[in-house]
């Protein structure tokens, strides 16, 4: 673990940075986030004295068959590219050999595991005009983004050629197409999503099915209904690798008594964890604007749904992982979901608003607890 003297340093410094970045627009600050990440993944030497420096702080975990080096992984958003029109688009970026996934290299070297994507079967653009904000009194952070990435193809491809440079733990989060509304279509187009990527060669430590996304228009209906969650676990399931794990992640509006058999619909489709919690759907104060909210508001409803799944793991008598997710800023936020029986955590607003150390300076403060 580095030294509380160098962890209030760094903190510090992002401190300075911070007020440079919060000047900016949310959307602009972002931006210049990624092209830096960018720039980055092209230092090599910078990305291994990062990591050197983040393992420094390892404290390990173990979510069934997946070993952590650290019980706070990123969760899916950042490391996940641009938006294309066309597959073909995407793939030419590729071709051309285009960095469409900023922050592959980088971004697990500075803060460790990783949740990459989510990954659409095809590409999409995502959502047109200002699609991020931030509540910095809150501590919360608003998007409507609507799933841009580059495509499994094109996603898959990308990282295949940067295999060798991948780091040795890291997720792929897959997103169904959210204007499939077809069952049988979905539940094809997605495991032709994970298909991609293990087509590819790559090996992900896990891989999740993200079932929920408040910011498509029509969301994911289908993520409520334990038999159609059990079914699109399934055709993921027959494409994966051995080797890599299925998670779920589930939503913070699925309704009180309806986690449980959605939960053991997902394990009994072959799932071994269930991520909880997405953002809450949500709206922009002043204009109604539906957006998905993250950060500290998030957190109790998170909490309830995590207690849920635990009770409701207890009764079933069948074994599955929870992974906390929503509003995990600090020591006494990572160990309540901590107390509550999730082994790991994922996050990202503290990245936001602490910096990238924030992973170490999470763990040293709730070892101080």
């Amino acid at each position: 673990m580095p030294r509380a003297f160098e962890l209030e340093a760094a903190e510090a410094v992002y401190r300075v940075l911070r007020r440079i970045l919060f000047a900016r627009s949310a959307g602009e600050a972002h931006q210049l986030v990624i092209k830096q990440l960018g720039l980055l993944d092209r230092r090599v030497a910078l990305c291994r004295a990062a990591a050197y420096y983040r393992r420094r702080s390892v404290s390990t975990a173990r979510i069934g068959r997946v070993s952590l080096d650290s019980p706070l992984i990123l969760a899916a958003g950042l490391v996940k590219g641009e938006g294309f029109a066309t597959q073909e688009a995407a793939l030419r970026a590729v071709r051309e050999g285009r960095n469409i996934i900023p922050g592959w290299r980088s971004v697990p070297a500075l803060v460790g595991p990783v949740e990459m994507g989510s990954f659409t079967p095809r590409p999409r653009l995502g959502n047109a005009g200002q699609v991020l904000w931030r509540d910095t009194g809150g501590r919360n952070l608003l998007n409507r983004v609507g799933l841009r990435n580059p495509g499994a193809a094109a996603a898959a491809a990308f990282l295949a050629e940067r295999s060798d440079a991948l780091p040795d733990i890291y997720g792929i989060s897959i997103a169904s197409d959210p204007d499939q509304a077809d069952p049988s279509r979905r539940d094809a187009d997605t495991a032709g999503a994970v298909r991609r990527f293990v087509e590819a060669g790559l090996r992900p430590s896990w891989t999740t099915v993200n079932i929920s996304c408040p910011n498509v228009p029509q969301g994911y209906a289908h993520a409520a209904l334990p038999e159609e969650v059990a079914r699109l676990c399934r055709a993921v399931r027959d494409e994966l690798a051995e080797e890599t794990a299925l998670w779920v992640k589930v939503g913070p509006d699925v309704g009180a008594g309806r986690y449980g058999p959605i939960a053991q619909a997902a394990v009994e489709g072959g799932a071994e964890a269930i991520v909880a919690t997405n953002t809450a759907p949500g709206r922009l104060s002043g204009s109604g604007t539906g957006v998905g909210v993250g950060g500290a508001c998030l957190h109790p409803r998170a909490l309830r749904v995590v207690e849920e799944l635990m009770v409701a793991r207890a009764e079933s008598g069948t074994m599955w992982e929870v992974v906390g997710c929503g509003g995990v800023l600090d020591g006494a936020s990572y160990q309540a979901f901590r107390d509550r029986g999730a082994k790991a955590v994922q996050y990202w607003s503290a990245l936001v608003f602490r910096g990238p150390t924030v992973p170490a300076l999470i763990l040293s403060e709730a070892a101080r607890l």
